[in-house]
């Protein structure tokens, strides 16, 4: 773990090792490791949280599909939805599949225990839904990332084989459907976010900035403006070792 000085400390060690692993952060307290790479090309069902109170891992339940190379978006700290991607197990005949899982109220998790290790015994419990898009331009995208939007019920997705963005709410989603709508604002180009490097996504001033690691790319969306901008890292003067 790197704290905020950059100061580096070993925890406890995940059961599986994995790779390019979709991750999620839970009530500012458990981080889930959402399927990934067992090995080299072999993707993986497992689901496991730690807990950063009491540095341990404790397994939870599996996804309905192998998923590896996306992101997981957490909405409002409990809302968890996984992204499709190129995932072979994400394709439901014409369709895709997100991955869904609610991981409980607060009054589901007994403050009592918040000292113990068994306090995250509700969210282990917690079974993945798989909501079905058929929106033909969200499956020719295969859409691999996307952020929640500070109000609390947006999310934004992007990213796959697309220029094109997404929008949903937690209202369009119903009877294991998602009826998303294309956004006005598209890349210039196809960006490469989640493959071979971390996406990271933030949010600053009204404005949207993804940083795509495996190209050296600084993406931002002006949400005003409906418009992506593009520039290198080298652009911003940032050192790349």
């Amino acid at each position: 773990m790197v704290d905020a000085n950059l100061n580096f400390s070993e925890k406890a060690q995940m059961k599986t090792p994995r790779c390019s692993i979709p991750l999620a952060l839970i009530r500012d307290r458990w981080i889930m490791a959402i399927g990934g790479l067992i090995g080299r090309n072999k993707a993986c069902t497992l689901v496991a949280a730690y807990d950063t109170v009491m540095n341990c891992w404790f397994d939870c339940q599996s996804l309905q599909t192998p998923r590896s190379n996306c992101s997981a978006i957490v909405l409002n700290q409990r809302f968890v939805y996984m992204m499709p991607g190129a995932n072979a197990g994400a394709v439901k005949g014409s369709s895709l599949t997100i991955e869904y899982l609610d991981t409980g109220a607060t009054s589901e998790f007994n403050q009592a225990n918040e000292k113990s290790a068994s306090y995250g015994a509700p969210l282990a419990r917690k079974n993945w839904e798989s909501l079905e898009v058929k929106d033909a331009q969200f499956v020719k995208a295969q859409p691999v990332c996307g952020f929640s939007v500070p109000d609390g019920n947006k999310i934004i997705v992007f990213g796959g084989q697309s220029v094109n963005q997404f929008i949903f709410t937690q209202a369009d989603v119903s009877q294991g459907q998602v009826n998303v709508k294309q956004m006005r604002g598209t890349f210039k180009e196809k960006p490469n976010f989640c493959q071979g490097a971390d996406t990271v996504i933030k949010m600053y001033n009204q404005k949207l900035y993804a940083l795509d690691a495996s190209s050296l790319q600084l993406h931002s969306f002006d949400q005003a403006q409906n418009l992506w901008v593009t520039n290198s890292l080298a652009y911003y003067k940032v050192p790349v070792l």
